[in-house]
């Protein structure tokens, strides 16, 4: 009788921007991981320390609206893919 493998655990990974940050740097790792095999078990989220975040090439990334922030979230805000 074969046996079933197990459900994988949860990653958490944090991408952190700052002003001046290279999309390449935000844009491969979200890519890679969500093109695995087991891109479930990726929860990709994205810290800055600002509302909008702007890019080397312009790009800006805008922290969505989560409700009434944390003490913690104030001091980064949070963007989940």
């Amino acid at each position: 009788m074969a046996s079933e493998s197990p459900t994988p655990p949860k990653s958490n990974v944090l991408l952190v921007l700052f002003p001046g940050f290279n999309t390449l740097d935000m844009n491969g790792p979200y890519e890679v991981l969500q093109r695995s095999a087991d891109a479930s078990v990726f929860t990709v989220t994205v810290a800055s320390e600002t509302d909008i975040t702007t890019s080397v090439e312009g790009v800006q990334v805008k922290v969505s609206s989560r409700g009434s922030p944390s003490a913690a979230q104030r001091l980064i805000n949070w963007i989940t893919f």
